[in-house]
């Protein structure tokens, strides 16, 4: 395991390699002893442990069930590993010790904090479903379903949204404040600027390489932070990290491609006779 570089500036809390639109970059056996993973080999990586893991636990002999049940029995076993272990990682952070202890972290308010679980394999890597077809600023749909459903540290190139119509777009609004949604679910993320100026929201994001909201700009009602700092939405989309700022609360290095969806169209309400 790795622990976290304390001055990291991407939304990358390990400062993985980034990943750039369209590419599929991958890692060689004997690059991973020497480099951080990039993003297909950290997922392969973790596709085969949990294959192993399975199919260990498997015994010999048994009796071979229904697909169906055994897929719900298979279901059953990762689940209770991932609950042992995402016990023993909060257990030995709070002890201030143990392999884990150095990747779990405590947020103050207004962070609100979430789970693991939240990120557990869905029917789209860690979505039900792939990013929207025509996301905002002409982001990359590849790059963006890569990013935000089957990646955990990874991050776009820095300066990425620089190479998209997003800071034309930001200019032509004025102050706004603008609305960013989940690319995945269009449900609100972000509210920016806020409290701040639209120049100094973009001279920000223009330092550190990604867009960076600040705590009053965050729509704490779908978006969460787990211990090691990745910044997710309620329905498992990958947004980036929040990183701690003395003085200033907290700072959400997010990759644009995440926070480039569009809202999902207004639904009337519909009276049902005979219903109150």
């Amino acid at each position: 395991l790795m622990s976290p570089i304390p001055d990291a500036e991407g939304p990358g809390a390990l400062l993985l390699g980034t990943v750039r639109p369209t590419a599929r970059p991958s890692v060689s056996p004997s690059a991973e002893a020497d480099d951080p993973p990039t993003f297909a080999g950290a997922r392969t990586s973790r596709r085969v442990a949990f294959d192993a893991s399975a199919k260990a636990t498997k015994p010999s002999g048994a009796k071979a069930m229904p697909k169906s049940a055994a897929q719900l029995k298979k279901l059953e076993q990762s689940a209770k590993r991932l609950e042992a272990l995402m016990s023993e990682m909060k257990a030995e952070a709070a002890a201030g010790g143990g392999q884990f202890a150095s990747m779990m972290q405590s947020f103050a308010s207004p962070v609100v904090m979430g789970d693991e679980y939240m990120m557990y394999s869905k029917g789209h890597g860690t979505s039900t479903k792939p990013v929207q077809n025509d996301l905002r600023w002409g982001c990359d749909f590849e790059t963006a379903d890569r990013i935000c459903n089957f990646n955990r540290k990874a991050a776009e190139e820095s300066g990425y949204f620089e190479t998209t119509s997003f800071l034309e777009e930001m200019s032509s609004v004025g102050e706004g404040p603008v609305t960013f949604y989940d690319s995945n679910s269009g449900r609100c993320l972000f509210t920016a600027p806020r409290g701040r100026t639209m120049k100094e929201f973009l001279d920000e994001s223009k330092r550190h390489g990604w867009p960076s909201f600040r705590d009053d700009e965050v729509n704490w009602t779908n978006v969460r932070v787990l211990g090691d700092g990745e910044a997710i939405s309620v329905h498992g989309t990958h947004l980036g990290h929040c990183f701690k700022d003395p003085g200033r609360g907290h700072r959400y290095c997010i990759n644009l491609v995440s926070v480039a969806g569009r809202p999902p169209p207004a639904t009337s309400s519909i009276l049902v006779k005979g219903l109150k």
